[in-house]
């Protein structure tokens, strides 16, 4: 028992252990699926957002081409004209696109002298070290400006700025819009330089314009990002290379490396022409309130709580389960120990009554004998009390000697001594010969024994001795306990479920229906002790024994004003040469 304890105990603490493991697995699995979900959700908004960045970007290249075409005619462009093209453009919206657009003439290195020399001003010198660049074979001054005074003077060569020299020595050989490096121009305003080849009469250059990046920058921070996102924006150089991009980039909006924490960043490139941009998304844990992993908690929560209240639960059934075992066990063990001593008491009765009844069957003989020799004796001169007196003797011999033999025979049968042959018997046979030996005890005292309807030819499985033995018993009560004159009816009925009802009916008194369950008690004459019907109290108790071995069933019926009709049940058997087959039973 202490065994199977703790192995329920082990098993319970195993259940728990996988419940709650699992219970945590499926809500990580929740919250891991939530915070997926929320990340999703802010890929789709910065690629939303990235695409008005891109928006942009095509917007003011597509301002500089439209320019450009409208720029390129025949005959030279003057300065009135150009302003006039550049500024009052349709799609030009200087708030927020291009802030300003020239056009640089290229001049050969072999050809600077003379083109100052016409233009009637010097061009802006250049450095050493410019000179000694490729690019410095070669200038792109400024011919015609939208803002004259401001980033494109009538006469500045591109040349002496780096960024504008990139953009225009490739716009000019790459036949299609470029965009350059971010770079600071008035009030330190973020700039980018958007270049394309052009020709102005007989001569050819680039168109160049600046867009305010900075505008951008603040147009996607306050309108277009989403609360939680924060843009951080960096540039890499124009001579990075793949393996080296990382120690070449430089910022130009937020710090690289950010103070507050970040969930995870979103990285996504630009590129147009040597403008080369790092976008970094910055998803803050403010994000549309964090992540929604509540459902998770709740089910790590809650599910932890209905695994340990099962566990409990399962744990105080086992316990009273364990106790009430024990109990049973216990119970058991106290019955079996009862069973025992009952069994030996009943074995030390039973061997005590057979024991008796022998002792007592040959001192009982003799008294009998001796009886029945005075009674023979015809010299024996007794007076006529003294021959009542022998009369008296004998009657009250046999009567305790019937007693002694009905004791042994019960003390056999609890002792399970009791022999049973069964075989196919004929009823009717059975009958007759109980009858005939009762009759003499009937025509004493007027009483009809009728057994018409026991028909023959019908066989019954049981054992011929003990079975007489039942009848004849219950034969002798019909006669003893009827009324003189009275009758005995013997019948016999086929039952439903194939066995065969063998009734003995009188018409004595009833049995009080008080005293009904008392009937197969062992020397219980139910209130006629007294009386003058002699008797055991035993008969039907023998009875009731020998029909559980025979497998056979014993009953009665008892009314007022109807006499008792008792009963024995036994197998009906079919044999091949009945002649009279029982009656089948009436319809229900």
């Amino acid at each position: 028992m202490k065994n199977l304890d703790i192995r329920i105990a082990t098993i319970l603490l195993v259940v728990l252990i996988i419940g709650i493991a699992g219970n945590i697995a499926v809500g990580h699995r929740a919250k891991v699926n939530a915070v997926e979900t929320w990340r999703r959700q802010a890929t789709l908004d910065v690629a939303i957002t990235t695409e008005f960045a891109q928006a942009w970007v095509g917007r003011v290249q597509g301002l500089v081409r439209g320019i450009a075409v409208r720029f390129r005619t025949p005959d030279a462009v003057a300065a009135a004209e150009f302003e006039d093209l550049a500024l009052n453009s349709e799609d030009w919206d200087s708030d927020f696109f291009l802030t300003s657009v020239a056009y640089a003439r290229r001049v050969p290195r072999n050809q600077r002298d003379a083109y100052e020399t016409a233009l009637g001003l010097p061009v802006t010198d250049i450095t050493e070290r410019e000179r000694r660049a490729p690019t410095a074979y070669e200038s792109f001054v400024v011919e015609l400006s939208s803002d004259p005074e401001g980033l494109f003077p009538i006469g500045g060569d591109l040349i002496t700025r780096e960024v504008f020299n990139v953009v225009a020595a490739t716009a000019y050989r790459v036949p299609k819009v470029i965009m350059g490096p971010a770079f600071k121009g008035p009030r330190d305003k973020l700039h980018v330089l958007v270049g394309i080849k052009v020709r102005n009469g007989e001569h050819d250059g680039v168109l160049v314009g600046t867009a305010d990046l900075s505008e951008l920058i603040a147009e996607i921070s306050q309108t277009t990002t989403p609360i939680g996102i924060r843009l951080r924006m960096a540039e890499r150089d124009i001579e990075a290379s793949e393996a080296t991009e990382t120690s070449l980039l430089r910022p130009i909006h937020g710090d690289l490396a950010p103070a507050q924490p970040v969930d995870h960043t979103i990285t996504i490139r630009m590129t147009s022409g040597q403008a080369r941009w790092e976008l970094y998304w910055d998803v803050l844990p403010t994000y549309l309130g964090g992540a929604d992993v509540g459902f998770g908690q709740l089910i790590q929560l809650a599910g932890s709580i209905i695994v340990i209240l099962v566990v409990l639960m399962i744990g105080f059934l086992s316990v009273q389960n364990s106790i009430i075992r024990r109990r049973i066990v216990e119970r058991t063990a106290s019955l079996q120990i009862a069973k025992n001593e009952a069994e030996a008491a009943s074995k030390a009765k039973s061997e005590f009554l057979s024991s008796m009844s022998h002792e007592l069957r040959t001192p009982m003989n003799s008294v009998l004998g001796f009886a029945q020799l005075l009674q023979a004796d015809k010299t024996s001169n007794l007076s006529e009390k003294q021959t009542r007196a022998v009369h008296h003797i004998r009657r009250s011999g046999s009567h305790l000697l019937d007693l002694i033999n009905q004791v042994l025979e019960l003390s056999k049968i609890e002792a399970e001594e009791i022999n049973i042959n069964e075989t196919d018997a004929e009823l009717s046979t059975m009958v007759n010969e109980c009858v005939s030996l009762m009759e003499a005890r009937a025509t004493e005292r007027g009483i009809k024994i009728d057994s018409g309807g026991i028909a023959g030819g019908v066989y019954i499985r049981t054992d011929p001795t003990r079975f007489k033995q039942v009848l004849l018993n219950l034969l002798s009560n019909a006669i003893k306990y009827n009324r003189d004159a009275g009758s005995v009816i013997i019948s016999r009925d086929l039952q439903a479920d194939g066995m065969v009802r063998i009734a003995v009916a009188d018409t004595g008194p009833s049995i009080p229906e008080a005293l009904q369950p008392q009937l197969f008690e062992p020397f219980n004459r139910l209130g006629l002790e007294s009386g003058e019907i002699e008797g055991t109290g035993i008969g039907l108790t023998i009875c009731q024994q020998i029909v559980h071995h025979l497998d056979a069933r014993l009953g009665f019926e008892s009314r007022e004003g109807h006499g008792s009709t008792f009963w024995i049940e036994v197998p009906h058997v079919e044999v091949a040469h009945v002649e009279a087959p029982l009656a089948e039973p009436p319809a229900s």
